[in-house]
């Protein structure tokens, strides 16, 4: 199944517009005449590989519409067609219609006449082989407007989210499909622990507590962590991490209900008695009988209770058996402040030992509240590429499921240096090819020429606005250079990329004499300290990394 074509009737700055998405046909509808005209243009290129049915690049600056159009096809494709409040026409080709391979789904009720024969569905449940997945890399306060049914692949911009999201990322690395994947595994893994509590902001409910115990607690601690042994560190911030977690979500769920929470046993009657009885000899405890005692008392909360907060029993009772692995994943200590920080950072080899070790312990990593994982020495494109595999490795086994998948990516290359976004298209596609056994479609937006270079003319739509600042197509006739491998500094010249000044005409006057000398074959030393000079000073890291690159293959050839 492949989406061709849209057309729509209003939706935000998208009027009376048609969208071709197919690279073989020419496809228009005129609303006056109802007449949807469909002409076989030009043979497919097919050069993505067998289970890629097409790939199209939407293309245009900010605010012409491009994510505008992700959201409208995943609304048309996986909403109810009553809920929808704007008239559309959706063409496609199928290999599951018996009498055409054409079909429309559409909320017109008026006759759509054409020059080609086709199907008619009315009913988005005959899309039931075709799950529809949407990754965005935007990262601003804009509300995702897409149908829950859709594969939801954006990171998260929550806090909370964005560390589930590096649990992904954590699962991903200790799987076979990253062995498949050509990028390089971290080297640190980075896990945070929160050692200073909140507990003495809720003074108020703290009557459920022996206050005097509760600092004789945290005063241990804070002494306990001035040790310079990092697996002792690392032992004493994460126990007090727990245990601070445990005390203040009690607290909470005590404030929220009005009424004691707890009744473990008849010897504890409530969270008061319980406490009491744990930590009543405190002040005589050493550290390793006051972890000792820690997990007793955090035993006995879960003793009767499944959960508490986010915790549940299971996860609890594998952090309480945690700190036996510190000692063996040979942790060192960042000291990033005071010791009276908020949060203690830990190094981590990820080395095949410590994933041996860690992958035993995968649960607990959700807790963010009580235990934090980042990435140490990578950079922000590595990391932006490492998402990306990871959330679509989340979703093999749901995407797997149908035998179609048409995947929306706005901007996925967004933030990564023109390296990364150069490798970007044939990373994404190497790995879906190699774990997605459905046939894949793809809309990708962009505003990169490295997209641009990457696809032929014909799977590129070009935005662009119009006076009223409403959505425009720029037609492909009037585009008629071949954009695939084509040279990015001639596709900045394109109107496209220059309009409105965004280089100089006196810079790029001066960027084309550096291409033009590059292309003699008598250059002196002079001529190439002349053309690095003025590589050095361009601002543009897509330009400067081209050049550099034309630079050193005219230096190879002389």
């Amino acid at each position: 199944m492949e989406l061709l074509y849209i057309w729509i009737d209003g939706f935000r700055n998208f009027q009376n517009i048609g969208f071709n998405i197919s690279d073989t046909f020419d496809i228009e509808y005129n609303r006056e005449t109802g007449l949807l005209s469909i002409n076989e243009a030009r043979k497919s290129s097919n050069v993505f590989g067998d289970n890629i049915t097409n790939i199209t690049g939407i293309i245009g600056k900010n605010s012409t519409g491009k994510s505008n159009l992700l959201e409208l096809v995943s609304l048309i494709l996986k909403s109810k067609k009553n809920t929808l409040t704007f008239d559309f026409i959706a063409l496609f080709n199928s290999d599951y219609m018996r009498d055409s391979q054409m079909f429309i789904y559409s909320n017109i009720h008026s006759e759509i006449k054409t020059n080609s024969s086709f199907g008619l569905i009315n009913n988005s449940d005959e899309f039931n082989h075709l799950n529809v997945a949407y990754f965005s890399n935007i990262q601003d306060d804009r509300e995702l407007n897409i149908p829950r049914s859709v594969i939801n692949l954006t990171p998260s911009k929550s806090l909370p989210k964005r560390k589930s999201d590096m649990l992904n990322q954590f699962k991903f690395l200790l799987t076979e499909d990253f062995l498949g994947v050509d990028l390089e595994s971290p080297k640190n893994l980075i896990i945070s622990t929160i050692t200073k509590t909140s507990y003495n902001r809720d003074k108020e409910y703290m009557s459920n507590f022996d206050n005097d115990a509760l600092q004789v607690i945290s005063g241990k601690f804070k002494n306990a962590l001035k040790t310079s042994n990092p697996i002792k560190h690392f032992i004493y911030s994460f126990t007090f991490s727990l245990f601070s977690y445990i005390i203040v979500t009690a607290v909470n769920e005590i404030k929220n209900r009005r009424k004691d929470l707890f009744e473990v046993n008849p010897d504890y009657s409530n969270l008061n008695e319980l406490f009491t009885k744990s930590f009543k000899d405190v002040a005589n405890l050493d550290m390793k009988d006051l972890i000792e005692a820690i997990k007793e008392f955090i035993g006995l909360v879960f003793y009767e209770f499944t959960t508490l907060g986010s915790l549940n029993k299971k996860d609890a009772m594998s952090l309480l058996d945690f700190d036996r692995a510190i000692e063996y994943l040979h942790p060192r200590l960042i000291k990033e402040g005071k010791y009276n920080q908020a949060r203690s950072y830990y190094l981590i080899d990820f080395n095949s030992e410590n994933k041996r070790i860690l992958k035993e312990y995968l649960s607990i990593f959700n807790q963010n509240q009580i235990i934090e994982l980042s990435w140490g020495g990578i950079s922000s494109g590595h990391k932006a590429f490492l998402n990306v595999f990871s959330q679509f490795n989340s979703v093999i086994k749901k995407i797997n499921n149908k035998p179609n998948v048409l995947i929306l990516i706005d901007e996925g290359d967004l933030y990564m240096h023109p390296v990364w976004q150069q490798e970007f298209l044939n990373r994404i596609l190497n790995y879906l090819k190699s774990n997605y056994k459905a046939d894949i479609q793809m809309i990708m937006t962009s505003h990169s020429p490295f997209l641009v270079s990457d696809l032929p003319r014909q799977n590129l739509i070009y935005l662009d606005r119009t006076e009223e600042y409403m959505c425009k197509v720029i037609p492909i006739k009037e585009s008629e250079d071949e954009t695939f491998g084509a040279n990015l500094l001639d596709l900045y010249s394109n109107s496209f990329f220059l309009s409105g000044g965004t280089i100089s005409k006196f810079a790029y006057g001066k960027i084309k004499e550096v291409v033009e000398k590059l292309k003699r074959k008598d250059l002196s030393k002079q001529d190439f300290d002349s053309m690095n000079g003025i590589i050095s000073i361009i601002g543009d890291d897509v330009i400067k990394l081209k050049l550099k690159k034309m630079i050193t293959d005219a230096e190879n050839r002389n």
